[in-house]
């Protein structure tokens, strides 16, 4: 480590002196002491970034005097995405603009995506806009990048945004753009916005999958609107997509938001039939559900299976249960 550091700091100081550092034997010790070239110039670009641009521009001048080709460049960024060097991918994106020298969307992709992992939407954004003045058009997998950024940033107005500029701009959507918006607008709590979006995209043909579904079931369940979550479930049932324990929990859940006590029975039924694996949380909702419309008989029901099946209840939600047992 303290050899790396110091050729660091020999490498550095050439590069100030305006001295091309690829002829030396120091640089040539530097690369010695990493497996490959490319971990040493991660292992450059990673040292004192602070230095400032024209640092990581003399790095990459000196790594790659005749510019990188398109491979390169994307092993470079995705190495700095690995590492979450934001500042120093930005860097590297305008020494590339600077020279003229070729980004793609996979280069483009690679930034966005990196500014996603570091919940950092409105670079993310920033980035994406950016795009528009250059040759690279924002492709599918693009937008989908961009819309999770935004959906884990809770700006679901923006995802929204996004994913209708792709029917603006004939962009093809995706089940990966579809699931993002479907689920930025979950978490946004926009259960309208949501089962719009499911809805359109079946008549548009894009194919839904279980996070199609759980996403819109979720946003559904958050908005209390019980016969929305089973009614997607019943299509559900019509596709090949076969439901979980944890979308059939979201819909149980949104019937007992809305103290629809006989659908969480039904639905823990429907599990039954379907082999689908009911958990406590499974039973536990449904009980609360009992409870909350004094249905106690059934309630007790419930909880007599649940012990059978050696669940835990919760004793905070199921305090009057237990004591009519007790009774």
């Amino acid at each position: 480590v303290k050899s790396r550091a110091k050729a660091c700091e020999e490498i550095v100081r050439m590069m100030r002196g305006g001295l091309q550092p690829l002829s030396s034997p120091c640089l040539e010790w530097f690369l010695s002491l990493h497996e490959t070239e490319q971990e040493a110039l991660q292992s450059l670009l990673s040292w004192k970034v602070s230095v400032g641009s024209g640092y990581v521009f003399a790095v990459l001048d000196n790594f790659f005097p005749n510019g990188p080709d398109s491979r390169s460049s994307t092993r470079l960024l995705s190495g700095l995405s690995k590492q979450g060097r934001l500042r120093v991918i930005q860097l590297a994106l305008t020494w590339h603009e600077i020279n003229n020298y070729e980004l793609n969307h996979y280069h483009y992709n690679t930034a966005i995506h990196a500014y996603a992992k570091s919940s950092k939407w409105t670079e993310a954004l920033q980035l994406f806009d950016a795009m528009a003045n250059t040759q690279v058009q924002a492709c599918t997998l693009i937008y989908g990048t961009a819309i999770n950024a935004c959906g884990m940033g809770g700006k679901w107005d923006k995802a929204l945004r996004l994913f209708n500029l792709m029917s603006q701009t004939r962009t093809e959507s995706d089940t990966i753009t579809l699931n993002g918006v479907i689920t930025a607008c979950e978490k946004g709590g926009q259960w309208q916005e949501a089962m719009q979006l499911f809805m359109a995209a079946a008549q548009n043909k894009v194919e839904s999958d279980t996070i199609t579904f759980n996403a819109a079931i979720s946003a559904c369940e958050k908005g209390c609107k019980w016969e929305e979550a089973v009614q997607l479930l019943s299509i559900m049932g019509q596709s090949k997509v076969q439901a979980n324990t944890i979308i059939f929990n979201a819909a149980i859940s949104a019937c007992k938001n809305d103290s629809k006590w006989e659908q969480t029975l039904q639905l823990l039924s429907t599990m039954a039939l379907e082999m689908v694996e009911s958990d406590t949380v499974s039973f536990s909702t449904a009980i609360l559900a009992c409870r909350i419309s004094n249905e106690f008989e059934k309630a007790l029901l419930l909880f007599s299976k649940m012990s059978k099946r050696k669940m835990e209840a919760n004793s905070i939600a199921f305090g009057d249960v237990t004591k009519r047992l007790q009774n």
